[in-house]
């Protein structure tokens, strides 16, 4: 590398300055530190040393001090400028173009027929001239050669087994599982079910029976009161065992709590037992009363060994 970077100045005025050149990538970055360029005699010619790059193009800048005098574009390979030179040194006498498969001359290959041990002309022999259409008939029907050519037919129906299979008599045949027909005979001594009892009682008897039994009016009422009263004693049930009116209640107050518990507000709180959190953070969870400032009951999350965890975590509760 050396003196790619040059600035041509004007003679008359810009001998005898100090250049420095600036590189700079395509993100306008610069490239290593400023170059300081060296004049060619007293022409205002000035040049100075690429820096070490990787290949690209860069724009170049000259300055004299803070003064912009000029730039430029250099295209670099890494460790040359590229030029016009540099790129047209293709010898197409001797250098290989790459993906290149057809030719202006090729070798006539005299052997080849389209694949490998292809069928010569040496060996070829032409055929026969072919039958006619009466010679390939009578080598069909000259003894039993027809029969070789038979399709076999020993599995198709014949006529009889499919007139066998249309031997249904709608008339005198029975069709299974009909029940629902056309035409029904009346049962004329039936009353709803087999075997119903279809002599007693008749319909004297029925008519006897009173339409609207033990009305105050019904003198059986005298009856059944005198044999009540005559009775010296009475089978009174027993009712020891049944529940007091507090026992009800108390089962009562536990059953208003079960309706609460199910549809008061809940809340759930952290490990500290007083913070709201989410449910999926929350180690406890409280049941509140009407006023939703009373607990009504504390539910706390634990894991098999019995120790606090969140409620994702949990096995069970208490």
């Amino acid at each position: 590398m050396a003196d790619e970077l040059q600035y041509y100045g004007d003679p008359s005025s810009d001998s005898g300055l100090t250049i420095v050149a600036r590189v700079y990538d395509n993100t306008g970055t610069i490239v290593g530190s400023d170059v300081s360029c060296t004049e060619v005699g007293s022409l205002a010619i000035y040049q100075g040393d690429m820096p070490t790059a990787s290949a690209g193009t860069y724009a170049v800048r000259f300055f004299d001090g803070t003064i912009l005098k000029g730039q430029g574009i250099i295209h670099w390979s890494g460790s040359a400028e590229i030029t016009l030179e540099t790129l047209n040194d293709f010898d197409p006498a001797s250098d290989t173009v790459a993906n290149v498969t057809l030719v202006a001359t090729v070798t006539t290959n005299t052997d080849m027929r389209g694949t490998d041990n292809a069928l010569l002309a040496s060996s070829y022999t032409a055929p026969t001239t072919p039958p006619t259409a009466a010679e390939i008939y009578t080598e069909f029907t000259t003894g039993s050669n027809e029969d070789a050519f038979k399709a076999d037919v020993s599995g198709l129906a014949t006529q009889s087994s499919i007139n066998a299979l249309n031997d249904f008599d709608p008339v005198a045949d029975t069709v299974a599982r009909v029940t629902l027909v056309d035409t029904t005979t009346a049962n004329t001594d039936m009353r709803g079910t087999d075997g119903a009892n279809t002599v007693a009682p008749d319909n004297a008897g029925i008519a006897a029976i009173p339409t609207n039994p033990l009305l105050t009016t019904d003198t059986r009422l005298n009856n059944l009161d005198a044999t009540i009263s005559s009775r010296s004693s009475h089978d009174d049930p027993d009712l020891s065992s049944l529940a007091t009116s507090t026992a009800v209640a108390a089962v009562q107050t536990e059953v208003d709590k079960i309706i609460k518990y199910h549809n008061n507000q809940t809340r759930f709180f952290a490990s500290d037992g007083t913070t709201e959190t989410t449910q999926a953070n929350a180690y406890s969870m409280k049941v509140y009363d009407d006023d939703d400032t009373t607990v009504l009951k504390t539910i706390s999350f634990q894991n098999a060994s019995g120790t606090g965890v969140t409620l994702g975590n949990a096995t069970r509760y208490v």
